[in-house]
């Protein structure tokens, strides 16, 4: 299954300089936690001091938030083993900025 994920670009030259967008190529039963931690370990998420903090949605539902050493949490109603395949389908996972952790939990 390929999973298509965007990402906001967290500065002017970050968007000229890397990808804003990445295919990841999965197992139908990996779940939502397998795939944050392979997007996370991989090089396509940015970060900059001011932009530090990324939310993480598909299909307009919000699922996580993730920083540079990980997964920061969930959203009170996503299960972390979720299936990509349910909570995402053929839509596209997007990574956007965010400046606080409300509504997520360890």
């Amino acid at each position: 299954m390929k999973v298509n994920v965007f990402r906001e670009a967290c500065c002017g030259a970050d968007d000229q300089a890397n990808g804003l967008d990445a295919v990841y190529e999965i197992d139908d039963s990996t779940t939502l936690e397998a795939l944050l931690r392979k997007i996370c370990a991989s090089d396509f998420l940015q970060y900059s001091s001011t932009h530090n903090r990324l939310k993480v949605e598909a299909a307009g539902r919000q699922i996580a938030q993730v920083t540079p050493a990980g997964i920061a949490g969930w959203y009170q109603d996503v299960l972390p083993s979720e299936l990509v395949s349910m909570a995402v389908g053929t839509g596209t996972l997007h990574f956007s900025f965010c400046f606080n952790a409300t509504g997520v939990g360890g």
